[in-house]
């Protein structure tokens, strides 16, 4: 390709000198007669005029391809970069998936941590209950340690029986033993042998209070332990011996092979049946006048 291009050149700055300078004429060269070379030269010119624009026209068809190939390479070049570039985008969306994946477990831990936190509050509720019985049972053991309980010796406080850390004796009303003791498990009416009215019969576990009707209202009677669940202050039972009372309330009572009976203040007595020795039952009575 170099060397037609060359003599392309070649040709045509020789055309050119010849025109500028000026070709000899015919009359010159023959003397008056036709000189053939003209038409050769002519053909020549035309000739080298073909080859010229054939040249021109490879020459822009390579300089078209080289064009398109440059921008193919600029193209694929620019797709790289941007795949490039696109490739971090993808990675900072993994980034955040993993973050989020991350996240989601640290949610999880919070919630047992929050379900560790209500069983701490069940706790503190029976913890807040135990402070306020506390009190209470204090309360309770000052009024029984308040008590001078004297072993050996019947005294006034004998006469009142304990249960459930509080007090009733007999001709207390049963208004206010309710209060202390609360209902009992059945009531049983009788006709009273003792006023106008009648006689009611109150049934606890492990003993009974009997009232009668009083100008006051109603009011203790007796009060019975049958039971061997169920003792005095100074803890004698049924199933007790005799020993045993005298032990607790001493000597100084009215006694026989059926009973002991420890007189107290306002017509007032506690009384042991025995049977054979042993204590059968235990009552807090009441004599009306």
């Amino acid at each position: 390709m170099k060397k037609i291009i060359a003599s392309i050149l070649v040709s045509v700055l020789m055309l050119t000198l010849a025109s500028c300078c000026g070709a000899p004429s015919a009359e010159e060269v023959t003397g008056g007669k036709l000189d053939l070379s003209s038409s050769d030269s002519s053909k020549s010119e035309e000739e080298t005029k073909k080859a010229t624009e054939k040249a021109t026209e490879k020459k822009e068809k390579n300089t078209e391809k080289a064009t398109e190939k440059s921008d193919k390479k600029n193209e694929s070049s620019n797709s790289s970069k941007t795949d490039k570039s696109s490739s971090p985008s993808s990675k900072t969306e993994s980034n955040t998936n993993d973050n989020q994946q991350i996240e989601q477990p640290q949610q999880q831990i919070e919630q047992p941590q929050q379900q560790i936190e209500q069983p701490q509050q069940q706790i503190e509720q029976p913890q807040q209950q135990q402070v306020q019985q506390q009190p209470q049972q204090q309360q309770q053991q000052q009024n029984t340690s308040s008590r001078n309980i004297q072993m050996g010796t019947f005294t006034g406080e004998d006469i009142e029986f304990k249960y459930n850390n509080s007090y009733i004796k007999p001709n207390d009303t049963m208004s206010s033993v309710k209060q202390k003791i609360g209902n009992a498990n059945n009531v049983a009416t009788l006709p009273s042998c003792i006023g106008v009215g009648n006689d009611y019969v109150y049934r606890y576990n492990g003993f009974e209070i009997e009232s009668y009707p009083s100008s006051s209202g109603e009011r203790v009677l007796h009060i019975y332990i049958t039971d061997s669940s169920i003792s005095t202050e100074k803890g004698v039972k049924v199933g007790m011996k005799t020993a045993d009372i005298v032990k607790a309330y001493g000597s100084d009572c009215i006694s026989d092979d059926y009973s002991y009976s420890y007189l107290a203040s306002g017509n007032m007595h506690l009384d042991f049946i025995i049977d054979n020795g042993t204590i059968i039952e235990i009552d807090y009575i009441y004599d009306v006048m």
